[in-house]
């Protein structure tokens, strides 16, 4: 049986080191490209030891809005291009959801199936039915789109360092600027807040600041 050649596309500023969990299982079939500006944090050796045969590839993308985005878009069409004659899988490890439109493109535009998202290398657990005594229906489990709170900040601590980081700021605010966002997550006027608080510690380009980040503020407010 010929073993399908596969292709992770990891964005590796989104994910981090917690996007590789499921690398040992990785194969002398499995294609691994990083895709990271030069603010991301580096990979420890012991992690890379984890990808066995797999076969590695960096990409250091220039910074800026949306560049890293763009340049892994834009390498996922030439993969395909390149294998069009060939069964293989794409897999692009990100928990920005934007990337789902190009995916729906791609399975319409040449008919792919094996086009996907995930949050990390291992493949998503599909949720197992248990049949009850009695002949009883399983028990309906939560919506798992509902992420734990915790999950939900270290998100948004990802899109406000990548968001920031994209537009050149200095890693000092950066880290400053996320973990006030942060400590206000939750709260009742949440955008309200945070506008307030950059006024006060970024009076000259606080109105700047804001307008970048208001609209990721609206997804988890």
């Amino acid at each position: 049986m010929t073993s399908i050649e596969t292709y992770y596309l990891i964005d590796f500023e989104n994910v981090h080191e917690e996007g590789l969990n499921g690398a040992d299982k990785l194969g002398a079939h499995d294609h691994v490209h990083f895709f990271s500006t030069r603010n991301a944090p580096k990979i420890s050796f012991q992690i890379l030891k984890d990808f066995n045969s797999a076969h590695l590839y960096s990409h250091e993308i220039p910074v800026g809005r949306q560049s890293l985005d763009m340049h892994l878009v834009s390498y996922l069409g030439y993969l395909i291009a390149e294998h069009k004659d060939q069964k293989c899988r794409y897999v692009i490890v990100s928990q920005d959801t934007d990337y789902d439109n190009i995916i729906s493109f791609w399975k319409e535009e040449m008919n792919l199936s094996d086009i996907m998202r995930q949050n990390e290398i291992a493949a998503p657990n599909k949720p197992q039915t248990r049949k009850q005594s009695g002949g009883q229906p399983p028990k309906q489990q939560p919506p798992r789109n509902e992420a734990p709170r915790a999950d939900k900040k270290n998100q948004l601590n990802t899109r406000i360092q990548r968001e920031m980081s994209s537009a050149n700021y200095a890693s000092e605010d950066i880290g400053r600027v996320a973990s006030m966002v942060i400590k206000h997550f939750g709260d009742e006027q949440f955008a309200n807040t945070v506008h307030n608080e950059l006024r006060k510690d970024y009076p000259e380009k606080y109105l700047e600041l804001y307008k970048m980040l208001k609209p990721i503020l609206s997804q988890f407010s």
